[in-house]
């Protein structure tokens, strides 16, 4: 990808050096589209007749860490390979990260380097479909970089003859200006999914161009059978529920060091450690268990958890427990059955939750959860992350809600297989592309979904 320097203004005494840089890249980014045309006129004037299909995959982000975007990647490798994908790849921007799952996977491409678009467009031979993960990098508000590189691979797969789609992403009230050009210049048979109703209606008024409605791709992604590692933690679970506990999951989200002023390591740990003392003193049928998902950087939901139990009292510890972490996404899923309610500042978790029917406190940021309960007809489970320093009325609204959990289980439940539906329908997989011995029931059902 040809990255575009993005700073307010080029400094230095030699002028003509940028405007040379951008020429070139300029130059590379034509001869890299023109060759992938030529790519794509090729396959077709061969009649390449694929007998099976075939997909290339595009992570968010170039680091590996996130649950979240391990959750999206995980679900889609596996419904592929199920429903007749006989050759998957994924791409790799940094040669010294790996993804822990990579070996379920025929090909890492990379995409590094000067050649990188050349070597790009060659790769693509054996593939019929591209699709990349959108999830929260798509409006530009993380940086530019992920959503100029996704849209140069859409634009590159498609000139070479593949299907391109930028899986469900959400999108914010107020994108990045280059975002929404980049969104606009995209070969028209490009496909665009939003992941929610709200991001579905801001990306048809900011782009004027069709965009579908989806679901997010960690709905099918399945739970894992939980290893050893975890079996301290399943003690715990069944321990506190035999003595009438209900399990409130806790997620800390550290993006939130980085996206409000007002949040530093101490105080959102001292926030967290008041909330958990003060419902548990509301409360004392209540017991606590810290899920982490997200283990980039130094700081990141696994330390902070563990700063959290350190510090809660000795009276409460006992209620406490943290999970073991890092761990895979489907481990997290698995957890997530385990418990009876949940707060989050992590949306990945809040679908784990909702995927196994269990409700679940969002707080917002991004436009993401609000959209997110639409799907679900969820309403009143929604919280400014501020509110993490008013603790009582954090408590309160927890209170409130924990007679309302039957009834709010049955209505995720309701909805569950609506939102599956709308999952698999980023993959748009027509039936003729699903194997013999696929569920029969199963292969109609997503077929004919509209």
């Amino acid at each position: 990808m040809h990255q575009v320097n993005t700073s307010a203004s080029f400094t230095g005494t030699s002028p003509r050096k940028p405007m040379n840089l951008y020429a070139n890249r300029a130059i590379r980014t034509y001869l890299s589209s023109m060759y992938a045309k030529w790519v794509g006129l090729a396959k077709n004037l061969k009649h390449n007749n694929r007998t099976y299909p075939s997909a290339i995959l595009v992570p968010p982000v170039s680091l590996s860490g996130s649950v979240g975007d391990e959750a999206m990647l995980i679900g889609c490798i596996a419904y592929l390979k199920k429903h007749g994908f006989k050759r998957i790849a994924i791409v790799s921007f940094d040669p010294l990260c790996r993804w822990y799952f990579h070996d379920q996977v025929d090909e890492v491409i990379d995409f590094h380097g000067k050649k990188r678009a050349f070597n790009f467009i060659k790769s693509t031979m054996p593939y019929s479909h591209l699709y990349c993960i959108g999830a929260d990098v798509m409006d530009g508000k993380y940086s530019a970089e992920p959503v100029l590189r996704i849209t140069r691979l859409a634009s590159l797969a498609t000139y070479s003859g593949l299907q391109a789609t930028i899986s469900g992403f959400s999108f914010n009230e107020q994108p990045a200006p280059s975002s929404t050009q980049l969104l606009k210049q995209l070969p028209k048979t490009v496909r665009l999914c939003a992941r929610d109703p709200i991001s579905h209606n801001r990306l048809k008024h900011f782009l004027n161009r069709p965009v579908e409605l989806v679901a997010d791709l960690a709905f099918l992604l399945e739970p894992s059978k939980l290893d050893a590692a975890f079996q301290p933690s399943l003690e715990w679970i069944k321990t506190e529920k035999q003595r009438g506990q209900m399990i409130i999951g806790i997620n800390i989200n550290s993006t939130f060091l980085k996206l409000f002023e007002d949040f530093n390591k101490s105080n959102l740990v001292t926030a967290f450690v008041n909330l958990i003392e003060t419902l548990g003193t509301v409360n004392s049928g209540l017991s606590f268990l810290l899920v982490p998902h997200d283990s980039r950087g130094e700081v990141n939901d696994g330390s902070l958890s563990i700063d959290v139990f350190t510090n809660i009292s000795t009276e409460f510890k006992p209620r406490v427990h943290t999970i073991p972490f890092p761990c895979q996404a489907g481990d997290i899923k698995q957890i997530a059955s385990h418990i009876d309610f949940a707060i989050t500042g992590r949306m990945h978790f809040a679908i784990a939750c909702l995927g196994q029917g269990v409700p679940v406190i969002g707080m917002v940021y991004q436009g993401k959860f609000e959209g997110l309960y639409q799907h679900f007809g969820l309403k009143g489970l929604t919280v400014e992350p501020s509110m993490i320093f008013d603790a009582e009325s954090l408590a309160h609204q927890v209170q409130t809600t924990l007679p309302k959990l039957p009834e709010i289980r049955n209505t995720i439940l309701k909805n569950l297989p609506g939102v599956k539906a709308l999952a698999r329908k980023n993959l748009n997989i027509s039936s003729d592309l699903y194997p013999v011995n696929s569920s029969s029931q199963e292969v109609i059902a997503d077929a004919n979904y509209n």
